[in-house]
């Protein structure tokens, strides 16, 4: 009777083990554990995860970090990550994703090798966090914005990225070939309403052209214009407004032709016009040489000003009237506020260079140097001179 109470007492404690273990592994794992699952699926996507193999994916099927998917032609998918950023995932679009850290620390990365996706980040992330998309000659970065990045293969298989900005400013440094960074080159910060394009070939990566443009609609999918639409419903603030969309859908999926027509029309309504302005001139030569006659009378008179400006300013010397003059000057040159510049350095390199009012505060690059690491100031006191921050790495 001893043994069999001993062998139930042995029992029930190591089952109570067991649960007691798995409550604490769920109780960090909650506080690890970043949630990520397919919120919306239109088509057919495929998830490929190692030691596993190819998974059909489905609507609320959870993703792990390291997965890799492959969404299929008039496919799409959409991704919720933490219930704070979500990622449209475009037809034809293969990507891997990587999901690490907490909601304290976290660090999300999309490496994107072909197609396109849209991210919205609805909350600011924190100094310790980041949120990234690579693609094959350049990384993108985030603090809390909307923005679309596309990659594309030209006929010899170089690659072009495009960059879009819809909410918010984004980070950009170029990758080369060989997969490795300038870390001579600063960061480029592309505000919203802009688009940047990046290319490469074996040899270099390079933005073309340098400067920024205005965003081309024409390349967004119908799935990206509905997602745009879904941003507007959660508060973002986009450069594009929900009627402005509604018109893009038309005009994507072909059903806008008579206003094409119609824009068509209006070059050649102002080509007519341009044509009778030129005319104009032609007929009026006679009225624009008297007007000549009258500027020479004028510059005739003008010598005879300077003496009453000599007069105007030996007055102004002699009298109380040089303290009224000289007021001016004082007054403009205390309302002229001062820029200091502040560089941020790591490894000894320039990493990004910013210029700030006196008494403003510098703001960090949104790209970080490295995974693990810290900008070595106070990012809330006053600029009162040029400085410099170091990257510190922990």
């Amino acid at each position: 009777m001893m043994r069999k109470w001993m062998k139930k007492s042995l029992l029930a404690g190591f089952l109570g083990a067991c649960i007691c273990g798995i409550a604490g592994c769920g109780g960090n794992k909650e506080e690890s554990y970043r949630v990520i699952e397919i919120m919306q699926l239109e088509g057919t996507a495929v998830v490929t995860r190692e030691e596993v193999g190819e998974l059909e994916a489905y609507e609320n099927m959870r993703l792990e970090s390291g997965d890799q998917m492959r969404v299929e032609e008039e496919s799409s998918v959409v991704l919720s990550l933490d219930d704070d950023k979500y990622v449209l995932v475009e037809p034809g679009t293969q990507m891997s994703l990587t999901a690490e850290g907490s909601s304290a620390d976290s660090r999300t990365v999309i490496h994107l090798e072909e197609g396109a996706v849209v991210s919205q980040l609805t909350q600011k992330l924190s100094d310790e966090s980041s949120y990234e998309v690579t693609t094959p000659n350049s990384t993108m970065a985030v603090r809390g914005t909307v923005f679309r990045v596309e990659v594309t293969y030209d006929e010899n298989g170089e690659s072009r990225t495009c960059v879009t900005v819809l909410e918010g400013v984004v980070g950009s440094r170029l990758i080369y070939p060989d997969g490795s960074e300038d870390s001579l080159e600063e960061e480029r910060q592309i505000p919203m309403g802009s688009q940047v394009n990046i290319r490469s070939d074996e040899e270099i990566s390079e933005y073309y052209p340098y400067d920024m443009t205005e965003i081309d609609f024409e390349r967004y999918s119908v799935e990206a214009m509905d997602f745009l639409n879904l941003c507007l419903e959660r508060d973002a603030e986009l450069c594009i407004t929900a009627e402005e969309i509604d018109e893009w859908i038309q005009v994507i999926s072909g059903e806008s032709e008579p206003e094409e027509e119609e824009v068509t029309e209006e070059p050649e309504q102002i080509t007519e016009e341009e044509e009778d302005t030129e005319t104009e001139p032609v007929n009026t030569p006679a009225q624009t040489q008297p007007v000549t006659e009258p500027a020479a009378e004028e510059t005739a008179v003008q010598p005879e000003t300077p003496p009453a400006a000599e007069e105007s300013t030996g007055g102004s010397s002699s009298g109380g009237s040089s303290s009224d003059s000289s007021n001016p000057s004082e007054e403009d040159t205390p309302g002229t506020t001062e820029t200091f510049t502040v560089t941020f350095t790591y490894q000894g390199n320039t990493f990004y260079t910013l210029t700030v009012e006196e008494g403003s505060t510098a703001a960090a690059p949104i790209l970080q140097p490295t995974a693990n690491g810290h900008w070595d100031y106070d990012s809330g006191a006053a600029v009162t001179g040029n400085m410099t921050v170091v990257w510190v790495e922990e």
